[in-house]
């Protein structure tokens, strides 16, 4: 990757690395594990062929934290049109992330247990029937239904008839392994 020669103080509130910490470092200082290998790969494969490249991509900070970024990377030439820098332009996205995931359990989550809801445990059991049937591989799928759970409700409320669903997900969850 190409070395920093300049950053602004945005850079610097992003990230928690000072100007001097990071000039003449390459941007891998904010790559880590979860970074996508893909990604890195279409932004190094653009910036080869001398292309501007806008990407998402998962970074992390001084920290150690994770950030998500928009990043649009555009070739600097001089007068004879060879690329000398390139100035990258990066917008923390980790709020447009963070909200896209909660909407994303709420639609696939039940809110008071975290468990699968109906529209999550289809696409779920869609792809481990899938996954069973390609590789051969039985299947068990078990029902649960909390009998006389309406008056539980009608007597003690709905209140007691959440924590009754909740310790009875909970319970369930420590005869699972993560797998399952």
């Amino acid at each position: 990757p190409p070395r920093i020669v300049y950053v602004n103080p945005a850079f610097e509130d992003i990230f928690g690395y000072t100007a001097e910490e990071v000039i003449g470092k390459t941007t891998n200082i904010m790559r880590g594990t979860e970074t996508d290998g893909e990604t890195k790969l279409r932004i190094a494969d653009a910036l080869a062929r001398g292309e501007v490249v806008r990407e998402q991509i998962l970074n992390y900070r001084k920290s150690g934290e994770k950030v998500w970024l928009d990043v649009t990377i555009v070739p600097l030439r001089n007068a004879a049109g060879e690329i000398t820098h390139f100035a990258s332009i990066e917008r923390d996205i980790d709020m447009h992330f963070a909200e896209t995931e909660r909407l994303r359990m709420l639609a696939l989550r039940d809110p008071l247990t975290s468990l699968l809801n109906r529209r999550g445990f289809e696409s779920d059991a869609r792809l481990l029937l899938n996954r069973a049937k390609e590789r051969g591989h039985p299947v068990t799928i078990v029902l649960v239904d909390i009998d006389r759970f309406k008056r539980i409700n009608d007597a003690y409320g709905h209140d007691v008839g959440d924590a009754a669903v909740n310790h009875t997900a909970r319970l369930l969850q420590t005869f699972l392994r993560t797998t399952d």
